[in-house]
């Protein structure tokens, strides 16, 4: 063999023999090459920004875990996203919702009971006080009951009625809804 023929020949499985350990390099390896770098997400921890979550969710006609269900969202979309409802009364995701005369959301509900049903808000906000939501809120508008107490707010063109355990301000929040003119017979009256 002359020289040039050896050496093509030894370039030829050097060649290969660097490609084979760079293609089992690659397999090896569990990480892309690529990196992206993710940004942290900010959740809420302390009382007064749940509070500040609910209002600003309760704003928009919104509440915490179903996006993009709101209301005014028509019955068809819900069963779309959701599947199918039961009469006017739509229990998903711990959520009641409860439809206007045009099959559309007016209310959204957390609640403790319904019926034999207990719907549970989201744990986030069982550390919320009554406190907290008067801190970020204000003083109710109105507010009734005793062993259960009901504190209503009106925010923008919605109404948020959060329920309690009792009057005082260390209570913690047991139930949460958002509902609109039409549906809210508190706010008939405003």
């Amino acid at each position: 063999m002359n020289s040039i023929n050896k050496w093509m020949i030894i370039s030829v499985i050097l060649l290969l023999i660097v490609i084979g350990l760079g293609a089992i390099h690659l397999v090896g390896t569990s990480e892309p090459v690529v990196k992206k770098k993710q940004l942290p997400v900010k959740d809420p921890q302390s009382p007064i920004e749940l509070a500040q979550e609910i209002k600003k969710l309760a704003e928009k006609g919104h509440v915490y875990g179903i996006p993009p269900i709101s209301i005014g969202t028509p019955k068809q979309k819900v069963i779309e996203k959701l599947g199918p409802s039961e009469g006017n009364l739509y229990k998903a995701k711990n959520v009641l919702f409860r439809y206007d005369s045009k099959n559309r959301i007016c209310s959204i509900t957390y609640e403790h009971r319904y019926g034999d049903d207990y719907i549970m808000i989201p744990k986030r906000y069982k550390k919320v006080l009554m406190a907290d939501i008067k801190q970020v809120l204000g003083e109710p508008t109105y507010t009734e009951g005793n062993m259960y107490v009901e504190h209503y707010y009106q925010l923008n063109n919605y109404y948020v009625t959060f329920t309690t355990g009792g009057l005082e301000d260390q209570s913690g929040l047991l139930a949460l809804r958002v509902s609109s003119k039409e549906c809210e017979s508190f706010g008939k009256g405003l």
